[in-house]
This record gives C-alpha cells, structure tokens and sequence, in this order.
C-alpha cells in the first residue's frame, strides 16, 4: 500500500470550512410512507439493541484472539 499522501489545497479547505459551518438539513421531507416505514422499521427491531450489542462483544472477542491470514493488525 503506498504512503503518497497529498496536502489539499487552499480552495479545498476553504470549500470544507463552508461546508462544516453551514447548515445540514435534509433537500425534502419525508412522505407519510417513509415515515409509516420507519415507525414500522422502529417497531419491528425494539429492543434488539441488548442482543446487537452481546454479539458486538462476541465478535470483538473472536476478533482478539484471531490468528492467522485474517488478523487485522
């Protein structure tokens, strides 16, 4: 992998100081379909979060142990 690492340029980051400073909202509002969606979306997943989160920790301990050609170093 190479290290070339490149400095932006000075309209680059005046470009990226605008961006982070303004404002962020969304271009349109959500249709009653999207938001009937995400309500049924919210609903339908309630209370995965304990179960999401056992298995993050499990991965994570899988992940630690790994030995091998798939070790992330």
């Amino acid at each position: 992998m190479s290290d070339d690492r490149t400095v932006p340029s000075d309209a680059t980051d005046a470009a990226e100081r605008v961006d982070e400073e303004s404002a962020h909202e969304p271009d349109r509002l959500t249709t009653p379909e999207e938001e009937t969606a995400a309500d049924e979306a919210r609903d339908r997943f309630a209370g995965d979060e304990a179960q999401a989160a056992e298995h993050y920790r499990d991965m994570a301990k899988k992940g630690a142990k790994a030995k091998g050609e798939g070790r992330i170093s």
